[in-house]
């Protein structure tokens, strides 16, 4: 069964996006399977991640 977590706050600057970004990470570390949708116009979390898996990638290689 899956579960659903939000990351929700009217109020900007509340660290929503990061908050979001760190949580999937730290799930999928753990080998859940994690879905990340970034609603958010700015997109901070998707450049986020993929500065993580750019990051990653050139450690891995």
């Amino acid at each position: 069964m899956a579960n659903i977590i939000s990351v929700v706050n009217q109020k900007g600057g509340t660290g929503k996006s990061a908050c979001a970004a760190n949580l999937g990470v730290g799930l999928a570390l753990m080998n859940k399977k994690v879905l990340v949708v970034d609603a958010d116009p700015q997109s901070d979390v998707s450049a986020g991640f993929d500065m993580f898996f750019k990051v990653h990638y050139e450690i891995l290689r």
